[in-house]
């Protein structure tokens, strides 16, 4: 029998597809990184401010949100070279709000990094937690080069539901998926800092934290090897046009949002009624 056509088969992904399409179709937060509490100590003659510490803290990345951002996991190899809060501010196109970090590698190996954001509520002076219902986060200036692999993980545990890949074939793909996690590897072809080619959105739902757990694995070449890689809390560096990126890929086993589940099971009641009448 060809499961491919049988009635179930397509009930089954005509509903993923509904979900899929009820996320994209929901409004999100959006996320502004321009507003650090603390002054920058440093600057770099291409991105800007940068922060040398490794915590930051913001107001307002959210209306009612402040954010502190923590560096920490810093693998055999790796060391903070600048944080950049709203990084490239001086440039009056995009980005604009963005975070960008950027890291050294000083020694050949697989070695990780992890950059924590925990949400507050505005006014508590970073005391009491808040949840985010939903935002997205492109990360972008994923790359790397003939000796160098990019790459980060993301987790479920953190309010990760899904994410959208971009269409150009030297951009980031998934290199582990499972139901609590996935681990996007860049395409080893350098990028510029601006190009959303090689970029991923990540989706999050209902939570207070997330960590962006990024990577290099340096096999050659001379050391220390720069890695640089941003985040744009608001998509506004896509100026509203996400055509070049796919549909939303939810997680194995996933749960929805109960707005989310609605629309999948009313799509899916539908069909069943269709189904009858076969």
């Amino acid at each position: 029998m060809n499961t491919h056509n049988h009635p179930v088969s397509q009930l089954i992904a005509i509903g993923f597809m509904a979900m899929s399409s009820a996320i994209t179709a929901q409004s999100f937060s959006d996320l502004d990184f321009g507003n650090p509490v603390e002054a920058s100590d440093s600057s770099h003659p291409t991105y800007g401010p940068s922060w040398t510490g490794n915590s930051i803290s913001f107001t307002n990345v959210a209306p009612g949100v402040d954010m502190k951002m923590t560096m920490s996991g810093i693998g055999t190899g790796l060391s903070v070279d600048g944080i950049f809060a709203n990084y490239k501010s001086n440039n009056t196109n995009e980005p604009n709000g963005d975070l960008g970090f950027r890291y050294e590698a000083s020694s050949y190996n697989y070695a990780t990094i992890t950059s924590t954001l925990d949400f507050y509520k505005s006014g508590t002076n970073f005391s009491e937690r808040i949840e985010i219902a939903r935002f997205r986060m492109m990360m972008y200036d994923v790359d790397g080069e003939a000796n160098q692999s990019e790459g980060a993980t993301f987790y479920a545990e953190d309010g990760l539901v899904g994410y959208q890949l971009a269409s150009a074939d030297a951009s980031p793909r998934p290199s582990s998926v499972s139901s609590d996690h996935v681990t996007f590897t860049g395409p080893g072809t350098n990028k510029s800092e601006t190009d959303t080619s090689g970029a991923m959105i990540l989706h999050f739902e209902n939570t207070d934290s997330i960590r962006l757990e990024m990577f290099a694995n340096t096999t050659a070449g001379n050391t220390p090897n720069g890695v640089f890689t941003a985040f744009d809390g608001d998509l506004s560096m896509l100026g509203g046009d996400l055509s070049d990126f796919g549909d939303v890929e939810l997680l194995p086993d996933a749960v929805p949002e109960p707005g989310t589940a609605s629309m999948l099971v009313g799509a899916l009641g539908a069909l069943c009624l269709l189904r009858r009448r076969i």
